[in-house]
This record gives C-alpha cells, sequence and structure tokens, in this order.
C-alpha cells in the first residue's frame, strides 16, 4: 500500500524522491514536496500475531492486551517507510497496563455502583466524563512519545486546558445542534490534537 506525505522541501533531499505538488507558493518561501509512504505489511503475517494476542488475551483474563497492543504496533510500525527509513514504537506494556487498569476501574465502579445506588454510579459516571479529556492528553503524549522515526521521537504539546475547552465546545455544539454539529466538533478535535503533535523540534500545522 502506498500513500503520500507532503513536507517542506530540504536540499539534502534528492530531487527523485520530490514531487513537487504545489504552485503559486509565496516568494522565497519552501515549496510543500510529496513523499511516498510504502507499507511493507502482510495479512498472513499480522494475522499471526493478532491470534496470538487474542489467545494470550484471553487466557490471561485481559492482562495480556498491553503486551498485544505493543507488538502489533511495533509490527505496524515497523512495516511503514518513508524515504528508505522505517518508524518504530517503544510504548512500555506495564504503563499500558496501569491505564487500562485506571480507567478499567472507573467503569466497573459505574457498572456495579448502579446496582448499589443511583447516586453512586452518577458519582462514578461524573469522574469518568470529568478525566476524559485529561485521559486523552495522557494517551496522546504517551502514543507519539513513544513513536519514532530515524531514531528522532514524536511528542505532543501538553495542554489540559485547551483539551477540556475543546471538549467542553464539541459537547455544547452536539447538544445545541442535536446532533447536527458533529462534523464541527470533530474538527475541532482534530485541530487540537494535530497542532499540538511535534517531531523532534518540528510542529505539525492543521487547518
Amino acid at each position: 500500500m502506498i500513500t503520500r506525505i507532503h513536507l517542506p522541501r530540504r536540499p539534502e533531499v534528492e530531487d527523485t524522491l520530490v514531487e513537487n505538488t504545489f504552485k503559486g507558493h509565496p516568494a522565497g518561501a519552501s515549496p510543500p514536496v510529496s513523499h511516498p509512504i510504502v507499507f511493507h505489511g502482510q495479512t498472513r503475517e499480522f494475522f499471526k500475531i493478532w491470534i496470538i494476542n487474542t489467545v494470550l488475551t484471553v487466557l490471561t483474563l485481559g492482562v495480556y492486551s498491553a503486551w498485544g497492543k505493543v507488538r502489533a504496533k511495533k509490527y505496524l510500525y515497523g512495516s511503514t517507510e518513508l524515504l528508505d527509513s522505517r518508524f518504530d514504537y517503544h510504548g512500555d506494556p506495564i504503563k499500558i497496563l496501569k491505564g487500562r487498569l485506571l480507567v478499567g476501574a472507573l467503569f466497573i465502579g459505574y457498572t456495579l455502583g448502579g446496582k448499589i445506588s443511583p447516586v453512586v454510579a452518577a458519582v462514578f459516571f461524573a469522574i469518568l466524563i470529568g478525566l476524559t479529556p485529561w485521559i486523552m492528553v495522557r494517551a496522546l503524549i504517551f502514543n507519539l512519545s513513544n513513536s519514532s522515526y530515524r531514531n528522532i521521537r514524536f511528542g505532543f504539546k501538553k495542554d489540559y486546558r485547551g483539551s477540556y475547552a475543546t471538549y467542553g465546545k464539541g459537547f455544547l455544539i452536539m447538544l445545541f445542534s442535536v446532533g447536527l454539529g458533529s462534523p464541527y466538533a470533530a474538527y475541532l478535535h482534530s485541530c487540537f490534537r494535530l497542532n499540538r503533535i511535534a517531531f523532534g523540534r518540528e510542529s505539525f500545522q492543521f487547518q
């Protein structure tokens, strides 16, 4: 599978690897260029990883799922090539497991709390909803800081206030538009995430 990514032109990139697809850029500005992204993964190979992960996850009552996630991501990242180099994933399954246990505990508390008292269930539900923007930022920081290309790590700017503001705006848009504003709410979430991603010292931009 081949797709393309647009990056700023750099002198060290050979012209044979570059396809300029933009015209009319400002004078003196570096025109964007297009590089192919090639995926070398095989269905048969990934199926083996998936079936082993599934069996071990069931046998360990879900504990192995964190290790399975790391194994699957390392395969997918390692199968993705850009400019003759491949991506890599460095996630720690122990940290993934701790995060899942936290979310799982809140969900179990909400489920069991409903059988005890609606008030208890409401408290756990409010905690879960209130922590969602924080959890999403922590997840993005973890996943991106553990992703690399040419030994350079990606990153995510920590912005909890922006996360809560984005979720709040999205909720209000969905509420007052009776769901019709969901595309714009999704756009706000995309802006929040993509505009805070970095690769080394370079920042991403999304409009």
